[in-house]
């Protein structure tokens, strides 16, 4: 048997080395059985077309090709120079050696071509399998399969000659232009593609997968790639909490980016407070996230109330969709029309205070009545009195009881009563005036 040398790394009781495979048996090799009695028996390795199977078969009388074992000594004592090695075959007890000589190959190098590029899923087309060198732990073996239609193999020999070969897959192998061909298997003269790397060196996510080609001693390495399989996971952004854009792999964990999104801090109107004039209010709304960035509004619905044309409170209701989660309600108030001071006259110990009447409908209704107030401080913090004047038509208001000669500050708004709610006006601008002994 003669066998180029190649070889692939494997491991044994000493840690790496350099194995040959070779091909056990081949059609029409012969075991000879020596019998003290009938002398040597032949048998020639044939193929059972009937059964599939392989057998040395002498006449009537056949022996399973599994009864043979075949070993060598490779682990322990590698073949490494070119020369002549042996592996053993046994036969209930009785062994015998095969001589196997490597020589130097005639090939310089070569490149392999994959006509697509190989592709796994992480943890997809294969199978866990328990590492028999390394400890019972678990990994996954994917299959790269041998070869694909239009690989193409490009063979560089010491000549100085390169022949470019292509594969066909129903033919399984590879031919050049000139129809030569070459096998693909672990035969001598044969293309051998192995993915057994993985034993030793687990094909993963993120790293420099290969496999490995071998033709006549030259070998190469092919790209594996192995994808994860990334989510998306959204954690929404609450008013009390940060959210989440995470995109982490289903298979191994791996968090391929993370992105924050700020809690929301704030919702507001752009005006919270009008003046009646018959027009229907519609406050524009701003949502803050707690970095000050303002969030967009395709990230929120807003519903309003309606009307928004009348004195009255409205509401604004702000959904938030998207990657937001919260609700909020705001509110906005539409007042009466205010009023001015034409007057303020002093009297004894009282003042007398006249103003325009409001008397303009809003809607079909006029403000309910006037408010004035009265303070011995320009801030009306201190001795504030007010009095109310109902009555949309009324324009005057006499104050008694207050001190003589002190000077008291003014002012006056309107109101509109719905229900059990008020709805005021601004204040007026103030006059100040000193009372009469």
């Amino acid at each position: 048997m003669v066998f180029i040398k190649s070889g692939y790394t494997a491991y044994g009781p000493n840690g790496e080395y350099t194995r040959f495979d070779y091909n056990e048996f081949d059609e029409g090799d012969q075991l000879i059985i020596s019998d003290s009695n009938l002398g040597d028996i032949t048998y020639t390795f044939t193929r059972d077309e009937t059964e599939d199977e392989w057998y040395f078969i002498n006449g009537e009388n056949r022996i399973p090709r599994y009864d043979l074992r075949v070993y060598d000594d490779q682990e322990t004592k590698p073949w490494g120079a070119a020369g002549t090695y042996y592996f053993t075959i046994e036969y209930f007890g009785k062994t015998t050696t095969v001589p196997v000589s490597l020589i130097e190959s005639d090939v310089s190098s070569i490149e392999y071509q994959r006509a697509d590029e190989v592709v796994f899923t992480e943890q997809e087309g294969g199978e866990f399998l328990e590492d028999p060198h390394f400890g019972s732990f678990y990994y996954y073996h994917y299959h790269s399969g041998p070869a694909s239609d239009g690989d193409r193999l490009n063979v560089h020999y010491k000549t100085g000659e390169t022949v470019v070969y292509t594969f066909v897959e129903n033919e399984n192998q590879f031919v050049d232009e000139g129809g030569n061909t070459i096998g693909l298997g672990r035969g001598n003269d044969e293309v051998d593609i192995r993915d057994d790397n993985q034993y030793e060196n687990h094909w993963e996510p993120d790293k420099d997968n290969y496999f490995t080609v071998s033709y006549r001693g030259a070998k190469t390495s092919v790209p594996v790639k192995i994808n994860h399989v990334f989510k998306e996971t959204i954690t929404k952004s609450t008013t009390k909490a940060d959210g989440s854009i995470v995109t982490k792999c289903e298979k191994c964990g791996k968090v391929s980016s993370k992105k924050v999104i700020p809690r929301i801090k704030s919702f507001t109107l752009s005006a919270t407070s009008y003046v009646y004039d018959g027009k229907t209010k519609t406050p524009s709304v701003t949502v803050k996230d707690a970095k000050g960035n303002t969030i967009k509004s395709a990230n929120y619905t807003v519903t309003r109330s309606a009307g928004r044309k009348n004195v009255g409170e409205y509401s604004v209701t702000i959904t938030m969709k998207g990657n937001y989660n919260a609700k909020k309600v705001l509110k906005f108030q539409i007042n009466p029309k205010g009023t001015s001071l034409k007057s303020v006259s002093a009297i004894s110990k009282g003042l007398k205070v006249n103003w325009t009447a409001q008397s303009s409908k809003m809607a079909k209704e006029r403000i309910t009545g006037y408010k004035v107030m009265i303070a011995t401080d320009k801030a009306f913090k201190k001795n504030t009195k007010t009095f109310t004047v109902s009555g949309y038509s009324k324009k005057s208001l006499k104050i008694t009881k207050l001190k003589a000669k002190k000077a008291y500050y003014v002012k006056i708004r309107t109101y509109k009563k719905i229900g059990k709610t008020y709805f005021y006006s601004k204040w007026s601008k103030a006059i100040k005036k000193t009372t009469l002994k």
